[in-house]
């Protein structure tokens, strides 16, 4: 169980890092700020493993579990499904 967050963790500091916008305490929007409960696909891209929840007005970075994808549900709401098969 350690070892699972652990890896998250570092995955989730990588990936904030990539974004170039991450601080000590979460992962901030462009203004700064969220909307505490926000939920969003990360970067706005379904079918990514991570999507972002608003926690104390920053984003926090998740990832959906394992085999599932985030994907869009109406504005501000997510869900983690199996990823779309293209044909």
């Amino acid at each position: 169980m350690l070892k699972s967050i652990y890896k998250l963790a570092t995955i989730s500091l990588l990936i904030a890092a990539m974004s170039n916008r991450v601080s000590a305490d979460g992962f901030r929007g462009d203004d700064g700020r969220c909307n505490n409960g926000q939920l969003n696909c990360f970067q706005n891209r379904a079918e990514s493993k991570i999507y972002q929840e608003c926690v104390d007005y920053k984003y926090m970075l998740r990832e959906c579990g394992p085999g599932t994808v985030c994907k869009p549900l109406g504005l501000n709401h997510i869900y983690c499904g199996y990823p779309t098969v293209q044909k």
